[in-house]
């Protein structure tokens, strides 16, 4: 298996600043990722 030394080097937590930060993330990584942005009526999508 290789390995992505990107995703090691950085990990889940690079970007989180404390504790807290990263308590709130490991909660809600794995929610899908809603975009209301891209103009679409949300009953379309």
């Amino acid at each position: 298996m290789t390995e992505n030394k990107t995703e090691n080097f950085f990990g889940d937590g690079v970007l989180l600043g404390g504790g807290a930060a990263r308590d709130l993330y490991a909660e809600i990584k794995a929610l899908p990722i809603v975009d209301y942005h891209c103009h679409l009526n949300e009953r379309d999508m």
